[in-house]
């Protein structure tokens, strides 16, 4: 049970996302303030914020090593055909993949900036990416999804409509809670790179 927010921003040369996320575990029932960071880069090349089982979290930080990105290959066609299915086998050697009727899935849902585009993974592994610039996740999403609509045409700097976004979901939704940590990857236009 958590908040985790994805935002875009573009510049005349760059794409700007940034992240963020409560500091809170729950089981639905009760809770704690944790130390662990729902919201970290990976690879060097991406920005995820992860909502669903802490071990889940863990084995994508600290037990996934993803597969080289090869200039020229499409975002789509390396999500479905090269991260994914390393994913995949890493979760099962980790034994944190369900399998029902030959379907694998997992409890959790993450945001995922890369290439400088913005996608939320589903528990099917499925990747999808909305039309507007903003996304959320977690047992506090439809709240922080109205402070970021409410927000949208707003002079703030990106990381105050998180935190905006963020409180609000703590506010409204008992799973939700603590510092709201924040985190950013730029993306330049002319070339696929990160910036550093």
């Amino acid at each position: 049970m958590t908040c985790v927010v994805g935002m875009i921003v573009e510049t005349d040369d760059t794409i700007e996302i940034y992240m963020g996320a409560d500091r809170y575990a729950s089981n639905g029932f009760s809770g704690s303030l944790i130390l662990n960071n729902k919201v970290f880069t990976l690879g060097g090349n991406m920005l995820i914020a992860i909502s669903g089982a802490v071990r889940y979290s863990q084995i994508l930080e600290h037990g996934f090593i993803p597969p080289e990105f090869e200039i020229g290959n499409t975002v789509e066609n390396y999500l479905l055909n090269t991260f994914f299915p390393a994913f995949l086998e890493t979760l099962t050697i980790h034994q944190c993949l369900f399998k029902e009727n030959e379907q694998a899935s997992n409890d959790g849902v993450f945001l995922l900036g890369f290439q400088g585009r913005l996608f939320k993974v589903q528990p099917d592994f499925s990747f999808v990416e909305y039309q507007d610039k903003f996304i959320s996740a977690g047992s506090g999403a439809d709240f922080a999804l109205g402070s970021l609509h409410a927000t949208d045409n707003f002079d703030l700097a990106p990381e105050l409509k998180i935190k905006l976004a963020v409180d609000a979901s703590a506010t409204y939704c008992d799973s939700v809670a603590g510092e709201v940590n924040i985190k950013e990857m730029i993306f330049t236009k002319d070339k696929p790179e990160v910036s550093e």
